[in-house]
Parts: C-alpha cells; structure tokens; sequence
C-alpha cells in the first residue's frame, strides 16, 4: 500500500529560504484538484518545501503535475534536497527534452537527457523514481512523463555533502536562458504515484464546534498567505473543526491525508497547537497529533495520515473526504 511522505502544492508548503511564486492561470493546473500552481525555471529566487514530517528518506517516488511554457537552456527547475541546504536531485528542460540534473549548491551536473521530446505544453504527469540515493555505485533515477518511462540515470546522486532528502525543491534561474514551467498536486510517497493524483481540499464552512477566542473558516480560506487574517485562541483546551471543499467527481480509494496550517504564539497565550481531523465515521472522532510548541514567527505546521484514524479497517473513502473536518485545538 502506497503510504504519503509529503503532501503539498501551495505557497503555505514553501516557505522556506524563499517564497514561492504561485499562479492562479485555471490552464496551469486542474482546477478541480488544486486551485493554483507553482512556477518553476525562470525567477527571482529558489523555494524550498517544509521538511517531510517523519524525516529524510534515501527512496521515495516524487509525484506532480507539469505545464511547459518555455524551453530554453538546460537548467534544473525542481526535484528533491535536504533541508538548510540549496542540493538535491531533479528534472530540467532543455529543448523540450527532460534532464536529470544534481546540484551541489553551486554546480548543476547533468546526469542524463531524454532521446526525444517529452514536454509538449500541455499539463502532463510527471512521476520521478529516486533508490539507493546515498550509494555511489546503485543510485538510481527514473522520470516517467504520463506513466510512460521518459529517461533514468544509475549512478552517484549525491549532490555536494548530502546523503538522504527531505523536501521538495522549486529551483529558479535569472540568467533569461532557462525554462519556464508550473507544477501542482505535489507528493512524495513510499511506492509508485504514477496512477495518483493530489486532491487539496481548503476551509469552506463553519465545522461542528468553534470555541477560539476569534476567528472563523473565512480567516484561513486564502489562497496565498496572509497572517494577517487568522483564528486566534487565548485559552488551552479552545477547539475548533473547519469544513472543507469536497472530492471530485468519481469514486476513489484515497492513500492518505495531510493537513497544513500556518501557526504562531503571543507571549502571554497558548504555546503550543494540536492539528488534525474530524471524521463522520468513528462516530464524528476528533483526531489531534501531538501538541507542537510555537514561537512568536509564523511557520507552517504539517499533519500526515497515512491511514484513517477513526476507523477500524483504518481506510479513507471519498465519502469520509467528503465530508472531513479540519480539526485544531490550543495547548500549553
């Protein structure tokens, strides 16, 4: 079974070192699984992904969905690194041919190039394959462009002093010559993503139970960030549960369930927050990850499911996605 290392797809996901640029052009993702996409190639300035929340892996399939605008120069535009470094392993464009690339932070190295042209500016899935990363000798990468097998490389991976990854990394070049491109509905997991697909559902109603000192849904709806507009509790134990946009139309079998939140603290107030869900199985059970102490800068806070919480065969069913609540409380 397929279990999530990372789940994500907007700016509150990269905020680290940079920021990423995100647009909200309905032909640069699937409007009905995301609600915006991430530019990658040509910029100001890298983005790197919150670190994935059970720590670095050296295998690991990295799933998304990608839209060429333009192909210049071969130059890397995103694929996998370690955190509090600029290295990592992933994908460029060069003549509409996909190149593997590793950087070591200040040196991009061209692994292998696909024979033909893969790229063809329509939105396409891209899945990338990484095994035995930290092994100089079995290291291996595959790129496979709508499921099909688009390039590999075997060899050393490593990039510069790095042995494992743990975040997803939007690489930009201010040079004119590189590509343009955007991706949307990012994941890492454990097994194949090439049947996957990354459904993001946001805050759209009130939930069963509100008891923060302010706020409401309409705070913490926004598409880009703005901590400005927020829900604030100013006494342990205040709760709260969010309703969400629902699931595309189809019956699915879902894999797993991530939660992203944006949190900070006020001296004087709560310290910490325990995020989570609600589900209507498990008769309306409130599941909370361990409470995670804040500083007074605002971060973004992550919870995985890999499996359903609240439930005995502990699976996810579109209908539970349906009608699954945030769920968020306030902690010493």
């Amino acid at each position: 079974m397929v279990a999530p290392i990372w789940l994500g797809g907007e700016d509150l996901n990269f905020v680290v070192l940079g920021s990423a640029t995100i647009t909200t052009t309905t032909s640069r993702y699937r409007s009905d699984y995301a609600r915006c996409a991430l530019e990658v190639g040509q910029g100001t300035v890298d983005a790197y992904s919150t670190p994935f929340p059970a720590g670095p892996v050296t295998a690991c399939w990295f799933m998304s969905r990608f839209i060429r605008i333009s192909s210049g120069g071969a130059f890397p535009m995103y694929g996998l690194g370690r955190s509090g470094t600029t290295e990592g392993v992933g994908i460029g464009l060069n003549a509409n041919r996909c190149v593997i690339f590793k950087r070591d932070g200040t040196t991009d190295t061209t692994l292998a190039t696909s024979v033909s042209t893969v790229f063809n500016g329509t939105r396409q899935k891209v899945d990338i394959e990484v095994i035995n990363f930290s092994n100089p000798a079995t290291g291996r990468v595959r790129v496979y462009v709508d499921q099909v097998l688009a390039v590999e490389y075997t060899g050393n991976l490593s990039a510069g002093s790095i042995t494992d990854l743990d975040q997803v990394c939007c690489w930009y070049t201010t040079n004119g010559g590189g590509s343009q491109g955007y991706i949307s509905e990012l994941a890492v997991a454990d097994d194949d993503t090439r049947l996957l697909s990354l459904k993001t559902v946001v805050p759209s109603a009130a939930g069963t139970a509100n008891t923060f000192a302010s706020g409401t849904y309409a705070d913490i709806d926004g598409v880009t960030i703005d901590d400005a507009t927020n829900m604030a509790a100013d006494t342990v134990g205040q709760h709260a549960e969010v309703a969400c946009t629902g699931m595309p139309a189809g019956d699915f079998s879902v894999k797993g369930f991530g939660v992203s939140a944006r949190v900070s603290a006020t001296v004087g107030g709560p310290q910490a927050l325990a995020l989570g869900i609600r589900t209507t199985d498990g008769a309306g059970t409130i599941d909370l990850g361990a409470p995670v102490t804040q500083t007074t800068a605002w971060a973004t806070m992550d919870t995985l499911y890999a499996t359903n919480p609240n439930d005995a065969p502990n699976e996810f069913t579109s209908a539970i996605i349906e009608a699954i609540e945030l769920a968020f409380e306030a902690a010493a």
